[in-house]
């Protein structure tokens, strides 16, 4: 739209001009402030353009927060929901678990109260000394002692039960009265990410239909979207090739020291020689034992941020959740952060490579045998090249970007190849 109205001005102020030079004849003066004034309004028309682009791309930014923020809700829901069900079941079991205990404890008391009045027979009261003395005989009292003793016992012990039976129910109760509470409040959760989240999804819509107004402009900011994307896979590319070289060539200098030869490696036709046989060797088993490690803690490696955090934009080729017709294309993942979090690697290597890149600040790779991480938009850095690091060690603080969001593009590599992090951290 705005690239057709760039066009339209051109060519109005050019038929200006010619309309004015058929009236009176060109010179030099005229001539030059024609071509002045075209100037000027073509280099307005470039400001207006790159000012949409600009409002463009912050719109793009804000939708892709407000779909991870929709993301995570919906996750929390489906958790919450979850937690309510179990809280259902518990509440349920706790209920005929009461019942059963109520039962009982009934049941009991009705047995005893039954077995006291058999004792007493005919309602006659008799004390337990009178029980005793009464007796004909001395054996026959102490038979009656020893009936005495066990109705005493038999008696503690059923006033015991039916404590016990009390005490349980009561807390029982009060279990279940906890268990009502959590399920309130578990609700109350529910219900607010529910209202959270409609209100987050009209907020995508608005957002959606604006950028529907603006195709010219969203085509262009994904073109250039795609555009870094391929420079800085084009940089990490080159990064990492230029480290290998340098890895064969001191692993070719090791060779050569233990050798008694030269540690300067030979040259023909002006290019260095590739590295021996040997050199090969050498870095492959170096890299068999770290990779052996990394490949061992698949899923379990740190995420590479500390703290609460929302997927912006997850790995690959994706069709736009809102947009028709509309992919982004991510060699990574993009973590939507607090203001101040710091990125942290993901596990024990070496600082391979820094650098900057446009639309991505400052860029700090880490080589973890074969295996690569890659942590972008730093606004400062904590770490310098060579350094060996460990896991959870500071990489440095996470920026902002273009939108003023706080939001850290990270990758994963097997040397070239490019990996889904989400299937390697946890």
């Amino acid at each position: 739209m705005f690239m057709m109205r760039k066009f339209m001005i051109i060519a109005s102020v050019a038929a200006m001009a010619l309309g004015a030079s058929a009236a009176k004849p060109r010179d030099i003066k005229n001539i030059r402030k024609e071509k002045q004034a075209t100037e000027r309004v073509i280099s307005e028309t470039n400001k207006k353009l790159k000012a949409k682009n600009l409002e463009t791309r912050k719109t793009l930014g804000e939708l892709s927060k407000i779909n991870g923020e929709i993301a995570r809700k919906s996750t929390e829901i489906s958790a919450v929901t979850v937690q309510v069900d179990s809280l259902d079941r518990s509440i349920k079991s706790a209920a005929d678990t009461l019942d059963r205990l109520s039962q009982r404890r009934d049941h009991l008391k009705q047995s005893y109260i039954k077995a006291l009045r058999d004792m007493q027979g005919s309602g006659e009261s008799l004390s337990f000394v009178g029980f005793v003395f009464s007796s004909s005989s001395f054996r026959e009292a102490m038979a009656r002692m020893r009936y005495v003793g066990e109705y005493g016992r038999w008696h503690n012990r059923r006033q015991q039960e039916l404590r016990d039976l009390s005490d349980e129910i009561t807390r029982r109760k009060a279990d279940l009265s906890t268990t009502y509470t959590q399920r309130e409040r578990s609700l109350a959760q529910l219900n607010q990410s529910r209202r959270s989240l409609e209100v987050r999804r009209t907020d995508a819509d608005k957002l959606v239909a604006k950028l529907k107004k603006e195709q010219s402009s969203l085509r262009s900011v994904l073109k250039e979207n795609e555009r870094r994307m391929r420079r800085l896979d084009n940089e990490l590319d080159r990064l990492i090739a230029e480290e290998q070289r340098r890895r064969e060539r001191e692993a070719a200098e090791k060779e050569a020291a233990k050798g008694g030869k030269s540690s300067t490696p030979s040259k023909s036709k002006g290019k260095s020689a590739s590295a021996s046989p040997a050199a090969k060797v050498l870095i492959a088993e170096a890299d068999r034992k770290m990779n052996g490690s990394f490949e061992s803690n698949r899923g379990r490696l740190l995420f590479p941020v500390k703290g609460s955090y929302t997927i912006v934009k997850g790995f690959g080729r994706n069709k736009h959740p809102q947009l028709e017709h509309v992919e982004t294309v991510n060699n990574g993942i993009d973590i939507g952060v607090s203001p101040g979090t710091s990125a942290r690697c993901i596990f024990d290597g070496v600082v391979s490579a820094i650098f900057r890149q446009e639309g991505f600040g400052n860029i700090v790779m880490v080589r973890h045998g074969s295996y690569l991480s890659v942590y972008a938009n730093l606004s400062s850095i904590s770490v310098r090249q060579g350094q060996k690091l460990a896991a959870n060690d500071p990489i440095g603080s996470i920026g902002t970007d273009e939108n003023g969001r706080n939001v850290m593009h990270f990758e994963l590599r097997r040397e070239r190849s490019k990996l889904n992090p989400l299937e390697w951290v946890k």
